[in-house]
């Protein structure tokens, strides 16, 4: 896998540039391994890096986008992520669906695909959106309908 590098601003260059980018780049390493990609903010980054919010933003578009960079430079920490966030869930949902199953109150099915499907299903319309800076926190209502109908979605799938 090609290594990823911030984009190389405009005005800057020489060793000052790569020592900034360098300097973004492990205060971000540090706040995303201690408190998580969510709760890291574009301005805790730059305080932590010692640089301004504008300056940040000449080195680099998003946090996703520094995260991606973080990410191929480091590639053990996805791994990490996942494992620790999605890939914890999906495992404690597929043995409570594989219980159920050995209970008879469910189809036999693959319990981890069906898993996954069942926290997309509750995440796309809720909790993407703000990943994705499209929308703030949906309202109580509006989760509730999601849940309701990945509920119901997954009944009519799985229940005996």
């Amino acid at each position: 896998m090609a290594t990823r590098y911030l984009a190389k601003p405009a005005l800057a260059s020489g060793p000052s540039d790569l020592k900034k980018r360098h300097q973004i780049m492990e205060g971000a390493r540090r706040l995303f391994l201690g408190q998580g990609f969510d709760a890291t903010s574009m301005n805790s980054i730059a305080l932590e890096a010692g640089v301004s919010k504008g300056t940040l933003y000449v080195y680099v578009k998003s946090k996703e986008e520094l995260f991606e960079a973080i990410a191929d430079r480091m590639p053990e920490l996805g791994g990490k992520f996942y494992l620790a966030g999605p890939g914890r869930g999906i495992a404690g949902l597929k043995a409570y669906l594989e219980d159920r199953v050995t209970a008879g109150v469910l189809k036999p099915h693959d319990c981890e695909i069906a898993a996954a499907q069942f926290i997309e299903s509750c995440l796309s319309l809720t909790y993407r959106p703000m990943l994705f800076n499209f929308a703030g926190p949906p309202e109580d209502a509006r989760i509730e309908n999601v849940v309701e109908m990945a509920v119901f979605s997954f009944l009519t799938a799985y229940k005996v």
